[in-house]
C-alpha cells in the first residue's frame, strides 16, 4: 500500500512479520521514499516539468503491488519537506531494512564548485538557498541504519551523483541468484546509486506519459521473470532500454563509505518462491498443478519403461537358448515337443507384454514431459528448482 502525502514520511515502521517479501533473504521491511519536483513556485525562474509526478506514481504501483514495498510519495516538495523526510528515515529505519529513495525533478551542476543539486519545487534559480546538494543527500544515505538504501535519480546532471564512487558494479556480470545466494548477498550493507544520465541533461517525458528512464525501470521491474532481482542484474536493462530511445547514458555506482558489498535484493512476489534446499519435484507449491500431474507420470512412465525393457530382455535371453532346438517350417516356428512348445509360448507372451509395457511407458514419459514443459510453461518458467 503507498500513499501521496504532503510533506512527509510515516513515523513509525513495525516489526516486521516472517511472511513479508524481506523475510526469504533475511531482511525486515522494504520502504521507499519517492520525491517528484514538477510544478515549481511563481518566481524561482525554474520552469516547470511534465511527468516526474506521473514518474513516482509509476513507481509507487509497481514497487507497492510486485515487491511488497511500503511506500511514500512526496509530490511537488519543497526543501523543507525533501530534507525533513530524509532525516524522518534515519531516525526511523531499521537495521535490517532496505530503502529505495527515488527523486524525480531538476538538477542541475555547478562547475564552479564542483557540486551538483538536486531542486524542490521552491528552489530560485538566483540562489542556492533550497537548493538540495547531492554530497548532503549521499551523506544522509550513508547515515541511514537500514542494511541497504539504493538511491534513484531521474534528473539532469544526475549523474554527478556516481563521481568518486565505485563504478565497477556497472560492468560486472548480470546474475540470477536463487534464494541462497539472494540471502548471502542480502547480509552485506549497500549504498548503491542509479542515474537516469551521466552529468548530462536527461528528458522529462519521451515514455509515453512517464520519462524514458521511468518507463525503463517499471518496465524491467514489471517483466522481471526471477523471484530474487538484484540490482547489478536491474541496472544493465534499464541502461540498455534508455539507450535504445534517448541520447542519454545511465550509469550506476556505490557509495565506498558504508558499504560492505552487499547487494540490493528485490523480492519478486508474482513469482512463486520454493524452499532454500528444494532438489526434487516435491518440493513445488501447490500453485503450480500441471507440475504436480506431470509427476506422477514422469515417475510412472520411468518405471514402466524399465519393466518393459526388463520383459523384452529376458525373452530375448531365453530365445537365445532355445532358439537352436526349434526348426522352421513352412507355416512358422516349429517346437520338436509339446514342453518345448510351452516354452515358445511363454517365451512369445514375455516379448509381447514387454513391448506393451515398455509403450505405456514410454507414452507416459512423453506426456510427463509435456506437462512439465509446455502446460506448467507459465508456471514453470517463475519457478525454480533448486539444490
Amino acid at each position: 500500500m503507498w500513499n501521496i502525502v504532503g510533506w512527509s514520511v510515516c513515523a513509525a515502521f513495525a516489526q516486521a512479520p516472517d511472511d513479508t517479501p524481506g523475510a526469504e533473504v533475511g531482511l525486515a521491511r522494504y520502504h521507499a521514499l519517492l520525491v517528484a519536483a514538477q510544478d515549481y513556485e511563481r518566481g524561482t525562474g525554474i520552469p516547470d516539468l511534465r511527468t516526474p509526478i506521473a514518474d513516482v506514481t509509476a513507481v509507487a504501483e509497481v514497487l507497492s503491488s510486485q515487491y511488497g514495498f511500503e511506500v511514500t510519495t512526496v509530490a511537488d516538495a519543497t526543501h523543507e519537506q525533501l530534507i525533513d523526510s530524509l532525516d524522518q528515515l534515519i531516525r526511523d529505519l531499521e537495521p535490517d531494512d532496505a530503502l529505495i529513495v527515488y527523486y524525480a525533478g531538476h538538477g542541475v551542476f555547478r562547475a564552479q564548485e564542483d557540486r551538483g543539486y538536486w531542486l524542490p519545487v521552491d528552489a530560485n534559480e538566483a540562489s542556492t538557498a533550497r537548493w538540495v546538494s547531492t554530497d548532503d543527500v549521499a551523506a544522509k544515505v550513508r547515515a541511514m541504519p537500514a542494511r541497504h538504501v539504493l538511491v534513484i535519480a531521474d534528473s539532469c546532471f544526475s549523474g554527478v551523483l556516481t563521481r568518486g564512487l565505485d563504478l565497477h558494479a556497472e560492468h560486472e556480470q548480470e546474475s540470477r541468484p536463487g534464494q541462497l545466494e539472494a540471502t548471502r548477498l542480502a547480509k552485506g550493507r549497500s549504498r548503491w546509486v542509479i542515474t537516469s544520465g551521466a552529468n548530462e541533461p536527461v528528458m522529462d517525458g519521451g515514455g509515453r506519459g512517464i520519462s524514458v528512464f521511468a518507463r525503463a525501470l517499471t518496465e524491467t521491474l514489471a517483466g522481471a521473470e526471477e523471484r530474487y532481482l538484484t540490482a547489478d542484474r536491474l541496472f544493465p536493462e534499464i541502461r540498455r532500454r534508455v539507450a535504445n530511445q534517448a541520447d542519454q547514458t545511465p550509469v550506476q555506482g556505490k557509495l565506498l563509505r558504508g558499504d560492505t558489498y552487499g547487494q540490493f535484493v528485490f523480492v519478486n512476489t508474482k513469482h512463486v518462491a520454493l524452499r532454500p534446499d528444494a532438489t526434487d519435484l516435491d518440493d513445488l507449491p501447490a500453485e503450480v498443478p500441471t507440475l504436480r500431474r506431470g509427476r506422477p507420470l514422469l515417475y510412472g512412465g520411468g518405471a514402466l519403461a524399465l519393466v518393459g525393457g526388463a520383459l523384452l530382455a529376458s525373452s530375448s535371453v531365453a530365445w537365445a537358448s532355445e532358439r537352436d532346438d526349434f526348426a522352421q517350417g513352412p507355416d512358422g516356428i516349429v517346437p520338436p515337443d509339446d514342453a518345448a512348445a510351452s516354452r515358445f509360448r511363454t517365451i512369445r507372451a514375455l516379448n509381447v507384454a514387454g513391448g506393451v509395457v515398455l509403450g505405456l511407458g514410454v507414452a507416459g514419459l512423453g506426456t510427463g514431459v509435456g506437462l512439465v514443459v509446455t502446460e506448467g510453461g507459465g508456471a514453470g518458467a517463475r519457478v525454480e528448482v533448486r539444490r
